[in-house]
């Protein structure tokens, strides 16, 4: 076995001294009990102090570990604060140009038709002078219920109006309905919104037209609304209608449809087709204006 010499020789000595202080004890031992005499204990020889030597320092200095100190904990980086940025000032809305005076108006008023039928054409169902003066006119008769032709802002058709002579009477002609669907499918096909927009901005000058009528300022609206409600009350009929011819023009023989405003009775000749239409658009512009 592998032992260190070092450690083999602390053994052995330690061995050595042990018989030695063996073979002094058992000698003490014989001697006493062998020995029959009383012999004066033997004066014990003095303890010779034992002197303690001072420690004294290492010629060579003592090496030092080093102290390998804890490094810091890395400081938080500090947190930059931004400072809010100032707030930018909205940048007011551009001013509305000026409306035109009303003399000048036909151009802003083609403007804003073209703006609201979006690519859509009328043909020359429109009449292109003094359009809000027309307006104006067309609409205080039509709460009346009267359609005035010539003063109003639609071209006169020249078509003429078509009937079907029957052996058992005369008939309005369904084909004769055809003569309204250009127009009728241009109002259908407006966006409310964008009518009521363009509405209130000629709204002014369609109110001093208005007064030029007589009127009061401020009652343009309220005439406008008596007018559609009367387009929204005619009726819209499917079944053939009878027609009566006492003198140059024709009559309906319904004596409740002959008693109609003009107005209603020109819806009548457009046709249920077209009447729901026209009335579909007023609709939705009078809940537009009222929102």
């Amino acid at each position: 076995m592998y032992s260190d010499d070092n450690s083999t020789n602390s053994n052995i000595s330690q061995i050595a001294v042990g018989f030695l202080l063996l073979t002094a004890i058992a000698c003490g031992v014989g001697w006493y009990f062998l020995s029959g005499q009383d012999e004066p204990a033997p004066t014990p020889e003095p303890i010779a102090p034992v002197v303690i030597a001072e420690p004294t320092l290492p010629i060579e200095p003592l090496p030092v570990e080093p102290v390998i100190e804890p490094e810091p904990e890395p400081e938080p980086e500090p947190v930059a604060i931004v400072a809010p940025e100032p707030a930018v000032a909205a940048e007011p809305e551009p001013e509305p140009e000026p409306l035109p005076s009303l003399n000048e108006s036909d151009p802003i008023t083609l403007d804003a038709i073209d703006a609201v039928a979006d690519g859509m054409q009328i043909g020359n169902a429109l009449k292109q002078d003094n359009l809000l003066r027309r307006i104006a006119v067309f609409v205080d008769n039509l709460t009346a219920g009267e359609v005035m032709r010539a003063q109003g802002p639609l071209s006169r058709m020249t078509e003429p109006f078509p009937v079907l002579e029957l052996s058992n009477g005369i008939y309005l002609d369904p084909e004769g309905y055809r003569r309204f669907d250009q127009l009728a499918d241009f109002l259908y096909r407006l966006d409310e919104t964008k009518l009521r927009d363009q509405f209130l901005l000629l709204e002014p000058l369609l109110e001093q037209a208005y007064q030029e009528l007589g009127y009061p300022q401020g009652q343009f609206r309220s005439t406008l609304f008596s007018a559609m409600d009367q387009v929204l009350n005619a009726p819209e009929l499917d079944q053939p209608l009878a027609l009566t011819s006492p003198s140059v023009n024709y009559q309906f023989v319904d004596e409740d449809l002959e008693a109609r405003s003009d107005a209603q009775k020109v819806m009548i000749r457009m046709g249920p087709t077209n009447t729901r239409k026209i009335k579909s658009l007023l609709s939705r512009f009078k809940g537009a204006l009222n929102e």
